[in-house]
């Protein structure tokens, strides 16, 4: 699995590369976020501040999927548990109240 990750990184870096080989002259005229404008932007640099964003963004969102998944799964483990504990009390209990189907043959 390490080598199919390592692969994948290997290409990003090279796509990346070429990128930056391909539109280093380019530059974006005026940027406006609303609060902030700027000009004279290099496209590599728009590009990798989007890319950065969004990694961020997705990291945080894994983080609390991560977190809600491992909630559940530590409330599954202790229904698991106590179900487990319950099972293993009806397998010890006494069996003093089952008839052997002796006194109940009329023959």
């Amino acid at each position: 699995m390490w080598i199919i990750h390592l692969i994948l990184v290997l290409i990003l870096i090279v796509g990346a590369v070429f990128f930056v080989i391909f539109n280093g002259s380019r530059t974006i005229d005026i940027i406006s976020l609303g609060f902030a404008d700027y000009t004279n932007i290099s496209l590599n640099v728009v590009i990798l501040e989007s890319f950065l964003i969004g990694a961020l963004w997705a990291l945080i969102v894994f983080f609390f999927i991560q977190i809600s998944s491992r909630i559940k799964m530590m409330k599954l483990k202790k229904k698991n548990r106590y179900l487990q504990d319950e099972l293993d009390s009806l397998r010890t209990l006494p069996l003093e109240d089952i008839s052997l189907g002796e006194e109940g043959e009329d023959d």
